[in-house]
């Protein structure tokens, strides 16, 4: 439908889905509440005493399973933002796909506390941090918008969806180098 003929049709009810916003807006609410500890002016781990600090964050075997869950959840949710390109991937519609990879990046923010811990980064390892919650929180800004360009249609929801959409995507780019760097500086040294 022209964009021009959009601004004629207004009592068009537009469709309830109440689902995208909400895990949109949690995954929002977590990325900038992982972002503010992060890049407080304070260390968190100033203010505990080494003895105190969990085995959980100790564990190189917990590590790993946390590291590796965040690769696979973050790979499953690229294969299904595929979707949209491939044909092969017709397993639900695009709109349940779509709130899956919303409800994937959640869970992958929860699984990064587990894996971190809030501790200090410095080098690759900030940047990586730095580019995933850039893409969660860009990720999110996108399915609020498309929630918002559902129930009202108007060019400036739609400048906003596509820009959102645009930087979530350039910002992913960065993520398997510094990944790739990341498992290796894990592992060689």
């Amino acid at each position: 439908m022209p964009l021009l003929a959009q601004f004629e049709e207004t009592s068009k009810p537009a469709p309830k889905q109440h689902d995208l916003p909400i895990v949109g807006i949690a995954l929002l609410s977590l990325s900038a509440l992982l972002s503010f500890v992060l890049l407080a002016p304070f260390s968190l781990s100033a203010y505990y005493d080494p003895s105190h600090v969990s085995q959980w964050w100790l564990s190189s075997d917990n590590k790993q399973i946390t590291g590796f869950s965040i690769l696979g959840l973050t790979v499953l949710g690229f294969v299904f933002s595929l979707r949209k390109r491939l044909n092969f991937l017709n397993i639900l519609s695009f709109k349940k796909l779509r709130f899956v990879h919303a409800g994937l990046s959640l869970l992958c923010l929860i699984i990064l506390f587990l894996h971190t811990g809030l501790a200090d980064f410095q080098g690759l390892n900030a940047w990586l941090l730095y580019t995933f919650l850039g893409v969660c929180v860009f990720g999110a800004v996108t399915s609020v918008m498309a929630d918002l360009e559902m129930r009202q249609v108007n060019v400036t929801t739609k400048a906003i969806k596509r820009f959102s959409v645009l930087v979530h995507i350039v910002s992913f780019w960065p993520m398997p180098v510094l990944l790739g760097f990341h498992i290796l500086s894990v592992y060689w040294f």
